[in-house]
């Protein structure tokens, strides 16, 4: 599967500049546990790659080093991938259905209010914060995009985003070769 994910901070003037993308994660990923991750940090100026086959981690700066213990990795590789939408789906009920039809392309989205994100990320819940959760799917029920939208009061804060292409389709995820001892 590959995968484009951005997280959008809309109370950072920092990455105004970028339309408040402040993490962009561009993914190949082969079940049930290879990665291949590049990501850009807009807020922090900086970008990194890494490669997760199975239990060993390899990022790149200059050339690639294996990282033995790869925790923060997990997490992110994680996150990345499909099954915080399903855990979604699977604790709430939903709030609306929809269907788009443009030309030959028909989409269908789910919105959803989850009380609770827990299923999304660890994050605190308060009194103030309210979560839209919205799912596109394709004809075949196959989720292409994905946002979550964090609001603080009536304005949306954060807002991850996410698309979803290529199921179907064979990645060569590897470990490096050329690997700095």
């Amino acid at each position: 599967m590959r995968v484009g994910f951005f997280l959008k901070d809309f109370t950072s003037e920092k990455v105004k500049g970028k339309d408040y993308v402040m993490i962009e994660w561009y993914v190949e990923y082969e079940k049930p546990n290879k990665f291949l991750i590049e990501q850009i940090a807009w807020a922090e100026g900086v970008a990194d790659r890494w490669i997760t086959c199975g239990k060993k981690h390899f990022f790149q700066i200059g050339g690639w080093l294996e990282d033995p213990d790869g925790g923060w990795r997990n997490e992110i590789n994680k996150f990345l991938t499909l099954e915080k939408y399903i855990n979604i789906m699977k604790a709430n009920v939903v709030e609306s259905a929809e269907k788009y039809r443009n030309r030959e392309m028909e989409l269908f989205v789910l919105r959803y209010t989850p009380k609770d994100m827990k299923a999304f990320m660890d994050v605190k819940n308060s009194d103030n914060m309210n979560y839209q959760v919205e799912l596109w799917f394709d004809k075949e029920f196959m989720i292409v995009a994905a946002s979550v939208r964090i609001k603080d009061g009536q304005k949306t804060d954060i807002e991850y985003r996410q698309l979803f292409a290529g199921y179907n389709r064979k990645f060569d995820i590897k470990e490096p070769e050329d690997v700095i001892q």
